[in-house]
Protein backbone atom coordinates (compact mmCIF):
# COMPACT_ATOMS: atom_id res chain seq x y z
CA UNK A 1 0.00 0.00 0.00
CA UNK A 2 1.17 3.64 -0.99
CA UNK A 3 1.79 5.98 1.89
CA UNK A 4 -0.68 8.86 2.38
CA UNK A 5 2.05 11.39 1.11
CA UNK A 6 2.10 9.12 -2.16
CA UNK A 7 -1.34 9.63 -2.96
CA UNK A 8 -2.08 13.45 -3.80
CA UNK A 9 0.80 13.35 -6.77
CA UNK A 10 -0.75 10.48 -8.30
CA UNK A 11 -4.45 11.64 -7.78
CA UNK A 12 -2.81 14.77 -9.78
CA UNK A 13 -1.35 12.78 -12.37
CA UNK A 14 -4.57 11.41 -13.25
CA UNK A 15 -6.46 14.33 -12.90
CA UNK A 16 -8.69 12.62 -10.26
CA UNK A 17 -10.00 16.81 -9.08
CA UNK A 18 -10.84 17.57 -12.72
CA UNK A 19 -13.18 14.19 -12.75
CA UNK A 20 -14.62 14.99 -9.60
CA UNK A 21 -15.55 18.46 -10.89
CA UNK A 22 -16.81 16.88 -14.40
CA UNK A 23 -19.13 14.49 -12.07
CA UNK A 24 -20.21 17.74 -9.70
CA UNK A 25 -20.85 19.62 -12.81
CA UNK A 26 -23.10 16.76 -14.21
CA UNK A 27 -25.10 16.46 -10.96
CA UNK A 28 -25.47 19.93 -11.11
CA UNK A 29 -26.68 20.05 -14.26
CA UNK A 30 -29.56 17.30 -13.57
CA UNK A 31 -30.48 19.06 -11.04
CA UNK A 32 -31.41 22.17 -13.14
CA UNK A 33 -32.63 19.71 -15.41
CA UNK A 34 -35.02 18.76 -13.11
CA UNK A 35 -35.76 22.40 -12.01
CA UNK A 36 -36.51 23.12 -15.37
CA UNK A 37 -38.61 20.38 -16.31
CA UNK A 38 -41.01 20.71 -13.00
CA UNK A 39 -41.38 24.57 -13.73
CA UNK A 40 -42.38 23.85 -17.11
CA UNK A 41 -44.99 21.06 -16.16
CA UNK A 42 -46.36 23.58 -13.57
CA UNK A 43 -46.84 25.96 -16.63
CA UNK A 44 -47.65 23.63 -19.28
CA UNK A 45 -50.30 21.05 -18.14
CA UNK A 46 -51.20 19.71 -22.17
CA UNK A 47 -47.38 18.43 -22.59
CA UNK A 48 -47.67 15.35 -23.90
CA UNK A 49 -47.36 11.76 -23.12
CA UNK A 50 -44.25 11.17 -25.69
CA UNK A 51 -42.46 14.43 -24.46
CA UNK A 52 -42.63 13.57 -21.23
CA UNK A 53 -41.22 9.85 -22.00
CA UNK A 54 -38.17 11.72 -23.68
CA UNK A 55 -37.69 14.00 -21.02
CA UNK A 56 -37.53 11.35 -18.60
CA UNK A 57 -35.15 9.18 -20.51
CA UNK A 58 -33.10 11.95 -20.73
CA UNK A 59 -32.93 12.09 -16.83
CA UNK A 60 -32.12 8.68 -16.89
CA UNK A 61 -29.01 9.04 -19.03
CA UNK A 62 -28.05 12.26 -16.72
CA UNK A 63 -28.49 10.29 -13.53
CA UNK A 64 -26.54 6.88 -15.61
CA UNK A 65 -23.73 9.23 -16.62
CA UNK A 66 -23.31 10.51 -12.94
CA UNK A 67 -23.25 6.93 -10.92
CA UNK A 68 -20.50 5.79 -14.09
CA UNK A 69 -18.37 8.77 -13.25
CA UNK A 70 -19.03 7.98 -9.64
CA UNK A 71 -17.85 4.13 -10.42
CA UNK A 72 -14.46 6.08 -12.30
CA UNK A 73 -13.89 8.18 -8.85
CA UNK A 74 -13.81 5.42 -6.51
CA UNK A 75 -11.54 2.81 -8.98
CA UNK A 76 -9.36 5.57 -10.12
CA UNK A 77 -8.68 6.69 -5.63
CA UNK A 78 -8.56 3.34 -5.09
CA UNK A 79 -5.64 2.28 -7.99
CA UNK A 80 -3.89 5.64 -6.64
CA UNK A 81 -4.08 4.67 -2.82
CA UNK A 82 -3.34 1.10 -3.68
CA UNK A 83 -0.54 1.53 -6.10
CA UNK A 84 0.34 -0.87 -8.95
CA UNK A 85 -0.40 -4.54 -8.15
CA UNK A 86 2.32 -6.80 -7.67
CA UNK A 87 3.85 -9.53 -9.09
CA UNK A 88 4.33 -12.92 -7.63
Amino acid sequence: MKQPLTLEPALKKFHWAELANVHLDLNYCRHRFIQSVNETLATDRTASISSLDQLAQVDELLEAAGDALERAKAILFDACYDGPAEAD
